[in-house]
């Protein structure tokens, strides 16, 4: 990401500011995101092979931001590409419920990914936002909505399959696609490494 992208994206969220979710809740989403991303690359999700591919995200306020500024528009159709959503109409007492329901719901998209092509429908646009192997970094927010809370999270890089272009990833021996060979090999993940002008 070119420097002149990052400025853009630092005004752009001084303009419109940031979430108020607590360290220990962005800790929280990250958790219940990479668990389940661990899940697909161990082949214990749906009916999905192991992913040799499949990347640890880490979590960025600067996307926090840009996620935030989506929440607050409250529009579906101007999500762009890269972004995963979530509403609902109930009453959730903590972010940390919100965030389980919302990983979960983007998760249960799994069964509409084609266990051949490793392709997505339009059932499972959320689940390719989140899920796509080359992610590295995502942030979130959200706001009320007509009487819903909406939580947007926006993940980077974006690619081909979340546009329902390509595959979601490698499928393989764990681990055996990384980047220079960096895993975790507990969790089956990808150790990427990130540009740190962009992680809080």
């Amino acid at each position: 990401m070119s420097l002149v992208v990052i400025i853009s994206f630092l005004f752009f969220i001084a303009i419109n500011g940031v979430s108020s979710f607590t360290l220990a809740e962005r800790n929280s989403i990250t958790e219940l995101i990479n668990n389940q991303r661990s899940e697909l690359a161990n082949g214990e999700m749906s009916n999905l092979p192991p992913a040799s591919d499949m990347n640890q995200l880490t979590y960025s306020t600067l996307f926090e931001g840009m996620a935030q500024s989506l929440a607050r528009d409250c529009s579906m159709s101007n999500m762009g590409g890269g972004v995963s959503h979530y509403s609902t109409d109930k009453i959730i007492q903590t972010n940390d419920a919100l965030f389980q329901e919302a990983v979960d719901a983007w998760a249960s998209e799994s069964k509409d990914v084609d266990s051949n092509s490793l392709k997505p429908n339009e059932n499972a646009k959320n689940f390719a936002q989140a899920f796509y192997s080359k992610n590295t970094q995502f942030g979130c927010g959200k706001a009320p909505c007509s009487g819903k809370t909406f939580l947007v999270c926006m993940f980077t890089p974006y690619g081909p399959a979340q546009t329902m272009n390509g595959p979601l990833y490698k499928q393989g021996e764990i681990c055996g696609n990384c980047a220079n060979n960096n895993c975790d090999k507990g969790s089956g993940l990808c150790i990427p490494k990130v540009n740190k002008l962009i992680i809080d």
